[in-house]
C-alpha cells in the first residue's frame, strides 16, 4: 500500500495554520466568518483527498456495513456510534479500517459474530472494540491443525525379513506360554 510521504507533523502542521487562520480571521464580519467557514471545509476536505491513497469499492462498502451492522446488533447501536463521538469520526474511522473488514468475506463475518457473541456471553468481551472484534473474526475461521481431518498417511514396505521374524518371535512367544 502507497503512503503519502508526509509525516503526520506536516499534517498537523497544515491543520494548524488552517486553524491560526480562521482564529485570526474569526472576529470580523458575518460573510467572512462563513467565508472562513467554507474554507476549513474545502481544506478538510482536500486533506481527506490526499490521505485516501486508494477508491473504496463497493465490495468494500458492502463488507464495511455489513460488519458495522453484525457490531450494532451485538453490542447496540449507542454503544458502537458512542466509540467514534460523530458521524464525520465514524465516517473516518470506517476509511481507516476499510481494508482490514474488507478482507472478511460476510460469510466469515457471520461465523466471527457468532464467536463475538459467546465471548461476549463468557464476559471477555463487554464493549465494543473495534481492533478485538477484528480479531475475533479472524480467530473464529482461523483453521487449526487438530481441526482438519486426519488423513492416512502412505505406509511403508514391510520387507520379507521382517515378517520372518515376526512368525519367528510369536513362535517363541506360544512356546514359553505353552
Amino acid at each position: 500500500m502507497d503512503r503519502d510521504p508526509r509525516t503526520a507533523r506536516q499534517l498537523l502542521a497544515g491543520v494548524s495554520d488552517v486553524a491560526s487562520r480562521t482564529t485570526n480571521q474569526l472576529i470580523t464580519t458575518p460573510d467572512a466568518n462563513r467565508e472562513i467557514l467554507e474554507q476549513i471545509k474545502a481544506d478538510r476536505k482536500r486533506m481527506r483527498a490526499e490521505n485516501s491513497n486508494s477508491p473504496i469499492t463497493d465490495e468494500q462498502r458492502e463488507a464495511v456495513a455489513q460488519y458495522f451492522k453484525l457490531m450494532q446488533g451485538i453490542f447496540g447501536k449507542n454503544n458502537v456510534n458512542a466509540v467514534a463521538g460523530d458521524t464525520e469520526n465514524l465516517a473516518n474511522i470506517k476509511r481507516t479500517w476499510v481494508n482490514q473488514i474488507s478482507q472478511f468475506t460476510i460469510q466469515q463475518m457471520q461465523i466471527g459474530a457468532e464467536h463475538i457473541m459467546k465471548l461476549k456471553m463468557d464476559g471477555e468481551l463487554e464493549w465494543f472494540d473495534l481492533g478485538k472484534t477484528l480479531g475475533a473474526i479472524r480467530d473464529a475461521n482461523r483453521s487449526h491443525k487438530a481441526h482438519k481431518p486426519f488423513s492416512d498417511q502412505p505406509r511403508l514396505p514391510r520387507p520379507e525379513s521382517s515378517k520372518a521374524a515376526g512368525k519367528a518371535a510369536l513362535a517363541d512367544l506360544k512356546r514359553l506360554l505353552g
